[in-house]
Order: structure tokens, then sequence, then C-alpha cells
């Protein structure tokens, strides 16, 4: 213990100085270093014999998992084809002209005309007519006392629809306008458009535009706008009185205070809206210039301004039948054999030179048309050979799909099955076998074998009854008659037969 106590007494006076050393006051103060770790060096791996070569060991790398290649559509709203938007006239639009897929900026849009093929509701009130309709830059619509409403009753200013933000300063004018579908077998009317080359601007063939060309786009008031994604605000008298005429219808019907307050609250400002109107001159009637294939790209978009064109097989037989674009008529009506739609990049725009004027990653569709009437019989005859294969092709996917369509039928008719069995018994499993046996019996009626059978045919019996023992074997192996007459011999056997050795 003694010898502890020392060594203990030593460890502390190590540090402590000496009685003939003196310290001075500025010297810095002696504190032990702690040892450093050295770090291990890793042993080469030991190999048993000679291989005659090095062995260098490698880190396994983690697979990388290849993801599918995915189509994403436009980005930005401003470029999506269904949308038209009216600029303001101090805007610069000629600089659309450079890049088709550069974005428009949403602070010099003055109106936004949308097209639609369906129903299409105000998220707030859910009503399918719009009351002075107002759109966010995320594209969803609303009625403009709805959005005065939920200002007032909510504090988060998002859109109800995708959490985008939302303030009054963003919301423009919209004008829903509503379109035909285009389907297989239906009758479609096509118009001849022309595009100069180096521009955006789209006009129909075989008529004079009425308006102004400002910055190479027709204004807003013009018979073709409609046509184009972009064109120049000029005028807005129309607009203001169609929506001060539809505020004013509502606040006859309206019973409620708190819409009638948001009715007012929209006139109010509709008024103010007007106010920066100003009269513009009329309108002015510019004849169409004479056909120039070096000057315009011609092709065949849907009437109605959607973004359907004609096929590029189609354009052949009529240029064979014409002879140039220059004699094509101005409108042309046939039936629908295909719609095929098609995703525009790069490969898109070096293949179809008319399509330049639509930004990348929007999607629009060829149409593939009845051309019996529309071409001579010579000129049909001659293109037979590729119709006839692109038909073939087309009863093909057809064929497929009906397949396909019926098999998920199939299977979701087999599952209402089990599910209404499986309610049922759980219910009265006397009531589920009496359903099941009656779902047992052979229909006399059913289609085919296959709609007939079901793989929950016994599903109620599985059910009802425990499971049944295995039957024995028909034929078990014989055992031999040695080991039949001798006994098994026990442990106390065992035992005294390694005794006796």
């Amino acid at each position: 213990m003694q010898e502890k106590d020392n060594k203990t007494h030593s460890r502390k006076n190590l540090f402590q100085p000496k009685p003939n050393q003196t310290i001075s006051a500025n010297a810095p103060e002696f504190k032990p270093t702690p040892k450093q770790q050295r770090p291990r060096e890793k042993k080469p791996k030991k190999v048993p014999f000679d291989l005659g070569f090095k062995f260098t060991e490698t880190k396994q790398t983690r697979p990388v998992r290849m993801s599918r290649g995915y189509r994403k559509g436009v980005s930005d709203l401003t470029l999506n084809p269904y949308y038209r938007f009216s600029l303001k006239p101090q805007a610069c639009c000629s600089d659309y002209h450079l890049d088709p897929n550069a974005p428009i900026d949403w602070d010099s849009v003055a109106k936004v005309t949308r097209l639609v093929t369906h129903e299409y509701t105000c998220p707030i009130c859910l009503e399918h007519t719009y009351t002075a309709g107002r759109v966010n830059k995320c594209g969803h619509c609303y009625c403009w006392p709805c959005v005065i409403r939920y200002f007032w009753a909510t504090d988060a200013k998002k859109c109800p629809v995708c959490h985008v933000e939302l303030r009054p300063p963003n919301l423009r004018p919209v004008e829903v306008v509503k379109v035909e579908p285009v389907h297989e077998n239906s009758f479609i009317s096509m118009k001849l458009m022309r595009r100069e080359k180096g521009k955006l601007s789209i006009l129909a063939c075989g008529e004079n535009l009425t308006g102004q060309v400002v910055e190479g786009f027709v204004e807003n008031r013009s018979n073709q706008s409609i046509y184009n994604r972009v064109n120049v605000y000029t005028h807005g008298t129309d607009d203001y009185n169609r929506q001060l005429k539809e505020i004013q219808e509502e606040l006859k019907v309206t019973e409620d205070s708190f819409e009638h307050s948001a009715l007012q609250k929209a006139l109010k400002n509709l008024k103010k809206e007007s106010e920066e109107l100003v009269e513009v001159p009329e309108l002015e009637v510019l004849p169409e210039p004479p056909r120039d294939t070096s000057v315009f790209y011609y092709f065949y978009q849907l009437s109605d301004s959607q973004p359907y064109f004609l096929h590029p097989l189609n354009v052949k037989m009529l240029l064979k039948h014409y002879g140039s674009f220059c004699e094509f008529p101005a409108l042309i009506r046939s039936r629908v054999f295909e719609v095929t739609p098609v995703y525009i990049t790069e490969t898109e725009y070096k293949t179809y030179r008319f399509l330049t004027h639509i930004a990348k990653g929007a999607t629009v569709f060829l149409v593939e048309l009845d051309m019996k009437k529309l071409v001579s019989a010579q000129v049909f005859s001659e293109f037979k050979p590729e119709l006839e294969k692109r038909k073939q092709s087309r009863i093909r996917a057809k064929k497929k799909e009906e397949r396909t369509q019926a098999m998920i039928a199939r299977r979701r008719k087999e599952e209402e099955e089990a599910n209404n069995l499986l309610v049922a018994y759980f219910q009265n499993p006397q009531v589920a076998q009496v359903k099941q046996e009656e779902q047992v019996k052979p229909q006399e009626s059913s289609s085919s074998e296959e709609e007939s059978k079901s793989i929950w045919s016994s599903f109620g019996q599985v059910l009802k009854e425990p499971p049944k023992p295995r039957p024995p074997p028909k034929n078990p192996p014989k055992k031999a008659e040695d080991e039949e007459d001798s006994p098994k011999p026990t442990l106390f056997d065992l035992l005294k037969y390694k005794s006796q050795k």
C-alpha cells in the first residue's frame, strides 16, 4: 500500500518545479500532450501460394438504377398550345420571334384565352359558368367574386387547387372557349394556314386580315387572333362589357349578403380598370398576299385552332394531286381515320418544319383523313399500299386494346364477386352459402366459357368447411418381413450388447 502511495506521489510531483529552478511569470503553462494515435496501416492480403500476379483489393460500387425516360410537358403555362395570351402594347413582342421556347413575362400579359374540350368548373363555387373569370399564373381559373370571398375568408393566400401563391396583382382576365374534341370516325374541317419563315404569327389562307399588325403579331380584335398563341391587346371594350353584364346578372339573382358584397367589390374594381381603356381606330382590312413557298410555310390545322395538323402522308397525296401548295384548297372536310400524338423535340423540329413555332415539350396531334373524295382515283391507287399498311396496323392495335379491356373487365368482375362473398359470409354464412350455390350453377346465357368460370367459384365452400386431412397414399411402401417381425431395439439392449463385447 505504501509503494502505491509513493508512485502516485511521484506522478503528482513530476511536473512540479525543482527547488533551485526559477520559472518566469511570462512562461507558458506546461501541459502534457496526449499520445497521438497513429492510423493503422492496412496489411496486404496474404496469398497462400504465388499466383504469378498481384492481388489488388477494389471497392465494389453500388449498381446505379437506371430510370426510364420520362417525357415532361411544358414547364411554363405560357408555352401551352391551348392558351392564347394578349400582351400589353408597351411590351416588346418582337423578342418572341427569335425563340419559340422563351416563356412570356406574366407582367406583360393583359388577357388570357383558354380552349377547353370539357366542362370546366370554378374550384371555389363549382359552377360551370365564370362570373368575370380570372386566371392565376398556375393556369387555374376562378370567378372574380369567388376569389374576393376566398381572400376574405382565409388567411392562406394560395391557390385552392395546387397551393401556388395567389395574389390579386397576378390575376388576369380570362375567356374560356369551348371546342369540340376530336376522335376517330368524326368529321372535322381543317383550314390551310400560312406562317412566315422566322416568325410565330399564323394566318389563315383565303381570308382577309382585319386589324393591325404590331411587331409581327396581330391585335386581339383581329379575326385571326384565335390561331396565334401570342397577340397584342389594343382594345378591351368588348371584354369590359361582357364582364359587366355577367356581374350585373349575378347581382339580380343572388340573395346572400356575403356574395352580394363580393360582387359589389368586383364591380368597383372593374370600373377602375375601365378607366385605363383608350379609344383605338377602326379595324383595317389587309388583303391576303400571294402564295410563295420560299417565304411561307403552308400546313392544314383544325379550324377551331386546336393543335391538330394534317398527317404528312395526306399532304403528299394532296401535293401529288394539285402539284403545288399554291393550288391547295383553303378548307377541307373529311372523316378521321387515326389521331397520332406527337411530342415536340429537336427531332420533330427537323422532321416537321412547319411545327417550329410550337415550344419543345408540348404535345400536338397528326390527323389522318379519308382522302377518297379529296384526291383523284389515280393518286389514291398510287398511295394505296401505304394506306393499307397503316390500316392493318390500326386493326392490330384495336384488337390488342380490346383484349386488354376485356381482361381488365374480367378481373374487376372477379374482384367484385370475391368482395361480395366475403362480406356476405361474415354477415350471414347461410345466406352466403345460398348465393354461392346460385353462382356455381351453370349459366346457359353465358357468352363464353372463360367468362362463366371464375377463380372464386368455390370461395364460399372454402370459408364454410374446415380443411380436410390428406388421404393416405394409394400404394404405401411395403415393409420388409424382417422389419415387421423383429421388435425395435431399446437402449438397454444396446448397452448389454456393448458389455458382452
